[in-house]
């Protein structure tokens, strides 16, 4: 990613000079970096998986994680994950414990015949082909207290924005260069 794409990026995750609460949620089996850096930093972060995990489990989990503007690790997690499909971005004013409550919610889903299954939603690849099959009622549910997802394009020149208005679905391809 190169200096002009990566703070633009920043921009859009943080427009103005309030702080908005933005939340990434990383795919710790994509990249061994994911893990490695979470566990060296003082990011507020959480396991989407519960209980008493083997480490092997733990390190390959998805995990939420609040990014703070002037966190130097969470902007060098976010252009280090750009363009790799490492995890999704969100905005919301929720606290940790909500967020995850809610995102674990989303991480089995039922197939057509009843089978569980897991739904790794906070792939980017996943969930920017998913979001625009959903109706009303999934994107609440898949919304929930989000109010933006953000995630690179096919192309990681461009960010995808996410939101809903008035049950539909809002989607914008924004140029980082």
């Amino acid at each position: 990613m190169t200096g002009t794409a990566h703070s633009t990026l920043l921009k859009r995750f943080w427009p103005g000079e309030e702080e908005y609460p933005v939340w990434g949620v990383f795919d710790g089996a994509r990249h061994a970096a994911v893990h490695s850096t979470l566990l060296n930093s003082y990011m507020e972060q959480a396991c989407l998986y519960a209980g008493d995990l083997a480490f092997e489990v733990e390190r390959n989990a998805p995990h939420l994680v609040k990014l703070e503007a002037r966190d130097r690790t969470a902007k060098e997690l976010i252009e280090q994950a750009w363009g790799k499909s490492w995890g999704i971005f969100a905005q919301s004013r929720e606290s940790l414990f909500a967020l995850r409550t809610h995102f674990r919610r989303l991480l089995v889903v039922r197939d057509t015949g009843g089978r569980k299954l897991l739904f790794r939603f906070y792939d980017p690849r996943v969930l920017r082909a998913y979001l625009p099959t959903c109706n009303a009622e999934e994107l609440k549910t898949v919304f929930g207290p989000v109010e933006t997802f953000w995630m690179e394009a096919r192309d990681p020149g461009e960010l995808l924005q996410f939101r809903v208005r008035q049950g539909q679905l809002v989607k914008e391809a924004l140029p980082l260069t």
